[in-house]
């Protein structure tokens, strides 16, 4: 028990979804015995009776050898689990899992924040991540559907790339469906290890009939902080998009007026 609740394992190490490594270990033990029971069959194949006595040393020391190999990989994987167990457990400063829901629909091209709308959210998870102390971070992209891009990592310069990457261009569907942005951020979290972990939208969508809301209940059920960060002024700012020839135009609508959002 850890201040009157159940150990985790996440209590105990600061990576454990990567606990399938362990099973390397049995299987390279079980594959190392089975290739030596076959060398062993093809030696007594040709030499005969003298084949037990040349193997009666070498056999042990095979076994050794495996065994070692084993232990090497089970504790190889144990270390990759980043443990954080032990006497100085109680004062290893502990990080938390972040996953950021990233509003990607082409209406924060918008410039009415600097650069425009996504630039301005980029530049704010910059500093977010500046800041980052242990903490995992995950990224879903959204606009009419959500994507997940990132896995929770602790590689920050792995998260950056990523970020970098994501675009108006990578949704399926227009629009700013935030209660799917919702479930895809509080799914991208293992399950049982929700509780202290946080989902930022960063968004200028409006939710409209109340779904973003139920979803962020659900994600509250789990045990998960929601946090809303919004991008656009009231009166609205004009959209600006490529315009196919290396340039960019203001996107306008089927009568040829300016789009506001």
């Amino acid at each position: 028990m850890v201040e009157g609740r159940t150990l985790t394992p996440h209590d105990l190490f600061l990576a454990p979804e990567r606990a399938w490594l362990l099973a390397l270990a049995p299987l390279a033990w079980a594959g190392g015995a089975w290739l030596e029971r076959r060398r062993e069959r093809e030696v007594r194949v040709a030499l005969g009776p003298r084949a037990a006595e040349l193997h009666d040393v070498s056999r042990r020391r095979r076994a050794a050898g495996r065994a070692l190999g084993a232990a090497a990989l089970f504790f190889g994987a144990t270390a990759a689990m980043e443990p954080a167990f032990g006497e100085s457990a109680a004062s290893t400063p502990r990080g938390v899992d972040v996953v950021i829901a990233l509003d990607v629909s082409r209406s924060m091209l918008a410039r009415d924040a600097a650069p425009d709308r996504l630039g301005a959210a980029r530049r704010e998870l910059e500093g977010l991540l500046a800041r980052a102390a242990g903490d995992r971070f995950g990224l879903v992209a959204f606009a009419g559907d959500a994507t997940r891009v990132c896995p929770l990592t602790r590689d920050l310069a792995s998260f950056r790339t990523l970020l970098a990457g994501v675009d108006v261009d990578l949704p399926r569907r227009g629009g700013s469906d935030l209660a799917a942005a919702l479930d895809a951020a509080a799914a991208a979290f293992p399950e049982g290890a929700t509780e202290g972990g946080a989902v930022v939208l960063l968004t200028d969508g409006e939710d409209h009939g109340g779904r973003a809301v139920d979803a962020a209940a659900r994600a509250r059920a789990r045990g998960l902080a929601v946090h809303a960060v919004a991008y656009g002024a009231a009166d609205g700012g004009k959209i600006v998009v490529d315009d196919g020839a290396g340039g960019s135009r203001v996107l306008t609508d089927a009568t040829g007026r300016d789009v506001i959002s």
